[in-house]
């Protein structure tokens, strides 16, 4: 039995897309019948499916995504539960259960149910709850190294993304299978892509029910 799970969305050919983004296009380019191999094509944004963000997303000159240092996405991780969400809700520190739960140094994901409820349907991006200023500087407050969310954003807003960055706490959007975990501390695994000045990329992240044993 696999003592992990697979928090990434997979990418495929017109995945439901949110609408300020470009739909993500993939295409045979050689055939195994033809070419005698496969190669496929895509055209996608640094923000499609479970993604990675950096600075660079909102400021100018901020650090690309091949420039982050990449333990920020690698440790142990406290899942927070938000009970209860709607559409367009906006989520405050009262919302959050248990925070005292966090350590400092900790990933922290934020489970809504948001993805296990909504994907597939219209709204999944629009209508999507956010994090609020008070939340996103009361998480910032336990020093935590990165910040992971089951919505497609963790808030639409850039300063809100700057609250986190100019802490130092990365983020990671739209995790998905949060809803399998059965307990409240994985270990996590998550690399982005090394685009060079990325503002972002998709990423492959992993939680590990026990620390990870990667002798075969």
């Amino acid at each position: 039995m696999k003592n992990y799970i697979d928090l990434t969305r997979p990418l495929y050919h017109d995945i439901q897309f949110d609408p300020c983004d470009p739909m993500v296009i993939m295409g045979k380019y050689k055939t195994l019948k033809r070419d005698g191999y496969n190669l496929l094509t895509m055209n996608l944004s640094t923000h499609s499916g479970t993604h990675i963000d950096a600075p660079k997303h909102v400021e100018e000159n901020g650090m690309g995504v091949g420039e982050l240092d990449v333990t920020s996405f690698i440790g142990w991780a406290t899942i927070i539960d938000v009970p209860g969400i709607k559409a367009d809700d906006l989520i405050e520190p009262e919302d959050l259960l248990n925070p005292d739960s966090i350590n400092e140094g900790d990933i922290v994901l934020i489970r809504t149910y948001w993805e296990a409820h909504m994907w597939g349907a219209e709204g999944y991006f629009t209508k999507s709850p956010q994090l609020s200023i008070d939340t996103l500087k009361f998480l910032s407050s336990y020093k935590i190294k990165a910040l992971g969310v089951d919505m497609p954003v963790i808030n639409r807003g850039s300063d809100e993304h700057r609250i986190l960055f100019n802490s130092n706490i990365m983020i990671m959007e739209d995790l998905v299978n949060l809803d399998k975990i059965k307990t409240n501390k994985l270990f996590l695994i998550g690399l982005p892509l090394n685009i060079k000045e990325g503002d972002g990329a998709p990423a492959r992240i992993i939680g590990f029910t026990k620390f990870p044993d990667f002798k075969g």
